[in-house]
Order: structure tokens, then sequence, then C-alpha cells
């Protein structure tokens, strides 16, 4: 009898262990509507909404503003425009959803236009550039100025001097920049890595045999700054990872999103839909080492959150992907199935990782965010 007893007791122990270890959704947790706290997360998701919504390329921050160009997207923009915008414009932004925690809510590119204010190269101390009608670019820095022949210095690229090129700046620091060559017509990317004396820059592609080559011959590490994170060996390049230490450039499984900020892997984030249940992230360096630390663990329900759209859903989805991923902020664009056929709505997900890693609050608000 006491045998019995113990083998009761055990598996009752069992059991109870693994329910308490399984990590359920808490519906307490998921709202409708925007979040009512702004928080430094909310308002680094929110710079990136806006330069995305108005074709602007992060710069740099100062105390009070930050500091974009406006993406040239067509070959007849010839010259690298700045412009700012302070940080209570960006606040003001957020202020209007927040306040009612709207359920839906939208900014425009006419919105964010209205705020920005156009800089002047000279006062701000930023390189003025431009390309003239042959492919030549002509650079001026608070150190020199020259005319880059960029047919010359493309040769390999098949770059000619009448062909259709889109030029953009798309990092900057007080010492380096990046700019970037589109190739109209063939389609092709290739960066541009310059000091401000303009002496010995450095071509390439961005990805494959190119960016191998030369991470293998160590010609970016001059430019580390240009690439985030800045504070660690593990640069994001894309889709890929620069290991500045070890000089290897390393691969993210093609399941899983490496987050905007270079930091964190959503393991099986690029799936669509995004698998329901257990998600799972870690820091890049974990994911390297192939460790099992997990720097975040919490369930993804879609029935839960279905209940909280205008119409009946079966608690499906259709699509479900990842439109935002950086630290401790992830937002989903999902589309639900109705219970028989067709789609009950599309909507966001805001999952907020930033007070408990396991449990994190979910907002289900439309931000027209695809």
């Amino acid at each position: 009898m006491k045998r019995i007893t113990i083998i009761l007791l055990l598996s009752s122990l069992l059991i109870a262990c693994t329910t308490e270890s399984k990590k359920e959704p808490n519906e307490d947790m998921i709202h409708n509507g925007f979040p009512e706290q702004i928080t430094p997360a909310t308002i680094e998701f929110f710079k990136q909404v806006i330069t995305e919504h108005a074709h602007l390329n992060f710069l740099y921050e100062t105390d009070d503003r930050y500091i974009f160009t406006k993406e040239n997207v067509n070959s007849e923009q010839t010259d690298i425009q700045y412009v700012s915008l302070t940080k209570n414009d960006l606040e003001a932004f957020i202020n209007e959803p927040s306040a009612n925690q709207a359920e839906s809510f939208q900014l425009t590119k006419e919105d964010i236009d209205a705020q920005l204010e156009s800089i002047n190269h000279e006062n701000e101390g930023l390189p003025e550039i431009t390309k003239h009608d042959d492919n030549t670019l002509a650079i001026e820095t608070n150190v020199t100025e020259k005319e880059i022949d960029l047919p010359d210095l493309l040769a390999e690229y098949e770059i000619n001097s009448t062909d259709e090129l889109i030029i953009n700046l798309e990092a900057l620091t007080d010492e380096h920049m990046r700019i970037n060559v589109f190739h109209l017509e063939n389609k092709t990317h290739v960066s541009l890595f310059l000091n401000n004396n303009l002496e010995n820059p450095v071509i390439t592609q961005l990805f494959g045999n190119d960016l191998e080559e030369t991470i293998q011959q160590e010609q970016l590490h001059s430019f580390e700054p240009l690439f985030n994170p800045n504070d660690q060996p593990l640069k994001k390049i894309g889709p890929t990872v620069w290991n500045t230490e070890t000089n290897e450039l390393l691969q993210i499984d093609d399941n899983d999103y490496l987050s905007d900020d270079g930091k964190y892997v959503y393991l099986n984030g690029k799936l669509d839909p995004i698998e329901e249940g257990e998600q799972t992230i870690q820091t890049i360096t974990d994911y390297i080492e192939e460790n099992d630390t997990t720097y975040a663990q919490f369930s993804l329900d879609y029935k839960a959150l279905s209940k909280h759209l205008d119409r009946n859903s079966s608690g499906n989805v259709s699509i479900s992907q990842v439109v935002y991923f950086a630290e401790d902020y992830i937002v989903l664009y999902a589309n639900f199935k109705l219970p028989v056929v067709g789609t009950a709505g599309d909507t966001n997900i805001i999952i907020d990782l930033q007070e408990d890693k396991n449990n994190p609050t979910f907002y289900v608000v439309d931000l027209g965010l695809h």
C-alpha cells in the first residue's frame, strides 16, 4: 500500500511540474489598442516606422533631434539631402494613439514630412554629396573635397558614364561614411566605404562572395562603427553576421529572424505563418555559440488574440510574419481566418517584452504595417 501511495504521489508531482513549466498565454496580458505608456522601445519602434514611411535613412541622433537623409528613389535625384526631426515631434506622433489606446492608427508620409526640417550640411559639418551627369561623384567633407569617377572606380561592376544610378548615403559617423550605388538597369547594389579624407575607398557588395572576400582581406575593420550594433564584436550585415574578432562571416538560418538592431535572433521568426505555441529568442552571441540559453521564451496563441478582433475568427491565421523586431519589442502582421471560409481581418500585434520576457504584454492594434 505504501509503495502504491508513493508512486501515486510521484506521478502527481510529475504532472504538476509538467503543467507548471509549460508556458501558457495569459489572456490578461492581451489588450486592445496601442500601449498607453510610452517607453524607449516604443520610441525606437516609431523611429523605424517614420524612417520607412517617409523614405528616410537614419544617420544619428543628438540630444534633441534625429538626423536623416531623404532617400533618393530615381536617378534624377542627384544630391544627398539632410533633414531632422525633433524628439518632441516624434513623441507627439506617439501621443495621439497612446492617449486613447487607439485600435487603429496609421502615420502618413504627409504627416511626417510636415514636421521634418531641412538641414544645411555646412552648418552641421555633414558631407556634401552630388552626382553629376557623367556619373562622377563630387564629395566635400570637413577635411577635403574630391570628385570620384564612378565608372572608373566601379568598372568591375560594369557601371558606365551613361548608366542610370541612384546614390544614397546610408551610414555616417564623424570619420566614416557608407554610400550605396544602385544600378537601375542591372538591379545591383554596390557600397562605397570612405573616410573623411576620401582616400583609399573600399568597394564591395554587401552579400555573397564579394563580401566574403572583402571580410577575409580585412578591408572593413576601420569601418566597424558604421555597422550595428556598434558596441559588440558581432556586426549585422544584411541577414548575415560579421564576427570582427575572428573575421568570419556567419549565416543566420533561413527560418530565423535577425533583429533590426542586430542583437537578437527570433528562432523560426521567418516562418509564415509563424507557428503558435512556444516562441524563443536568443542573444546573437548565444545563437552563434549554439547553446541553449534563451533571452526570452513565451507562448503565442492566435485563438486568444483573435478574441480581440472586430469579427469572429476561427483562431487560425493565413499570414503571420514579423514586420519589426528589436530589443524587447516585436511587431507582427497577422491575417486571421473566418470560421468557415474567408478572412476575419488583418491587424498588427505588438509583443512587448520589456517587463516580463517570459510573459509579455500583447497589443492588438492596426498600424497598417505589412
